[in-house]
């Protein structure tokens, strides 16, 4: 039976993450994860040229093996306000380092990883740009990567997509309200979710809980106690929640070690806690990593 899970590999190219107490993952154990994702029905890589040595690394560890992973890279994010034409023209040179660095002719999915992108000025003819390798067939399907509903309702307004990858998880349910996901499923997107375990939050341990996260530690004490008392584990519960809606294709979680993923499959495969509606969170400042620092 195929999984939900994919694996994400952020961690293969840099040190990331807010729990993340090893570093960067070293390739004999990025082969070892590979191997263990392959056998247990996982299908989906997510990486990215942002991501460090990432697609280096997955490069190297895919080697001459079999696997039949379908390969999902970004673009790279632009600084500037408005797209300039030398780094429309950069789109499909990025794609084609990204292409050599993975070992491969095509990938399944292109993501712009900055959605906000789109929308500069010029944006309209970076879609082009990327339709066009999507028309010599060297992405199967084009995406976006997206923190919220209004810029997902942006892009849809304006182009046509074939999926989006969007933050979910039991802190951040805002993208299950009014039946949201099964509007965009009705547009045959395909739904990656990201953000599980809401960077390692979800399973940390109240006494790691950063300084500047404090004021959440009255939420996080109910919603472990809520898990304690059902006998569920953090891990459990994070990724059963996600599995549960029935919208989502895909979960992306990232790993450090083979022992994690081992960890996060009989997690996926255990049974999920009651009750979790409840903590949904609408402060912006808690689920959206991003003003974490601020």
């Amino acid at each position: 039976m195929n999984s939900k899970l994919a694996l994400g590999t952020v961690q293969f190219g840099l040190d990331y993450g807010i729990s993340n107490k090893i570093g960067q993952t070293p390739l004999t154990e990025v082969a070892k994860i590979l191997e263990l994702a392959h056998q247990n029905s996982i299908k989906v890589l997510d990486t990215a040229p942002a991501y460090g040595q990432s697609e280096t690394i997955l490069g190297k560890a895919l080697g001459s093996a079999s696997y039949d992973f379908k390969l999902i890279t970004k673009t790279l994010p632009s600084p500037n306000k408005e797209l300039t034409l030398d780094e429309i023209k950069n789109i499909s040179k990025t794609f084609a380092q990204s292409l050599k660095a993975l070992g491969q002719t095509q990938v399944y999915g292109l993501l712009i990883h900055d959605v906000e992108d789109l929308f500069k000025k010029n944006g309209e003819l970076m879609y082009q740009e990327l339709l066009g390798l999507k028309k010599t067939k060297k992405i199967n399907k084009l995406g976006i990567s997206v923190y919220n509903k209004a810029q997902i309702d942006k892009a849809l307004k304006y182009f046509d997509l074939d999926i989006i990858q969007l933050p979910i998880n039991v802190f951040n349910q805002r993208l299950l309200e009014n039946n949201y996901l099964s509007t965009l499923k009705q547009k045959k997107l395909e739904l990656h979710a990201r953000s599980i375990f809401l960077q390692g939050l979800l399973l940390m341990p109240l006494t790691e809980l950063p300084k500047g996260l404090a004021k959440f530690a009255p939420l996080l004490q109910e919603y472990h106690k809520a898990l304690a008392d059902q006998h569920i584990s953090p891990q459990a519960a994070a990724l059963n929640f996600v599995k549960n809606i029935p919208e989502i294709d895909n979960m992306i979680i990232g790993v450090n070690n083979a022992a994690q993923l081992e960890q996060n499959i009989t997690a996926y495969n255990a049974q999920g806690a009651e009750g979790l509606k409840k903590f949904a969170c609408k402060d912006l400042l808690l689920i959206d990593p991003s003003n974490w620092s601020k």
